[in-house]
């Protein structure tokens, strides 16, 4: 399995963190696993949250913080 960290995954994306509850200890965090899904997500899962015709997936990013 291929691991990457949060930093990695925003530099090859070329987007920025922005939050007030940045620190460099939660972008070396390493990402296993990408899901759109918060009932699919395990620890180390990144969540990606799409718009869709009948969900907004930003609507679960709450539930997806607390998986």
């Amino acid at each position: 399995m291929i691991e990457f960290s949060l930093a990695e995954i925003f530099h090859a994306a070329r987007v920025t963190w922005q939050s007030s509850v940045a620190r460099p200890s939660v972008l070396a965090r390493n990402v296993s696993d990408v899901s759109t899904d918060t009932r699919e997500l395990r620890p180390g899962s990144l969540f990606i949250g799409l718009p869709g015709p009948r969900f907004d997936g930003a609507d679960f990013a709450r539930a997806a913080l607390d998986a």
